[in-house]
């Protein structure tokens, strides 16, 4: 596994591009859904504690980010430093995630 910091200079860009063209079409898609639907929250509101820590896998990565797109400019997420997680690191940069933290 190549960490995302030691990529060879001469495969940056190659690296950038597929990030970009993963990430790109996937935020228009989490755009597109939190504009066509509502959201109704029950129980406690999250809001009242806002410092809390949220986890998610996998398979529930694009609801998460479809229902808290609004809430992500004060967060610190934790990503996979895999190049192969570039894509990733992108979508959470365009979602305005403040700090990223390679684990």
């Amino acid at each position: 596994m190549i960490h995302i910091n030691r990529v060879r200079i001469l495969f940056k860009p190659l690296l950038l591009l597929y990030g970009w063209l993963l990430a790109l079409p996937y935020y228009i898609y989490v755009q597109i859904l939190f504009i066509t639907c509502r959201f109704r929250f029950k129980g406690t509101d999250i809001s009242a504690y806002p410092h809390c820590i949220h986890c998610t896998w996998h398979d529930s990565l694009g609801l998460y980010l479809t229902v808290f797109i609004k809430r992500m400019g004060n967060q610190a997420w934790m990503s996979h430093p895999a190049w192969y997680m570039s894509h990733i690191i992108v979508l959470l940069k365009l979602l305005g995630v403040k700090k990223i933290c390679l684990g």
